[in-house]
């Protein structure tokens, strides 16, 4: 299978002003809000959520 990365452009749905605003911000305060909202967002979620399924099977060898 051939690895591919598909870029696709956003569009901005705010006023321009409010997307310059954002641009004109430190990367760390950007990243900050960034990281409050992924809090917020996380907060609603149990530790099931988080969880990874783990798939194991043991098989026999046939001999010869």
């Amino acid at each position: 299978m051939q690895r591919t990365v598909k870029r696709t452009l956003l569009h901005a749905t705010q006023e321009p002003a409010d997307l310059a605003w954002w641009l004109a911000q430190p990367v760390q305060a950007r990243i900050d809000v960034l990281e409050a909202l992924r809090l917020q967002h996380n907060s609603g979620l149990t530790s099931i959520d988080f969880r990874i399924q783990r798939v194991c099977r043991i098989s026999q060898l046939k001999q010869g």
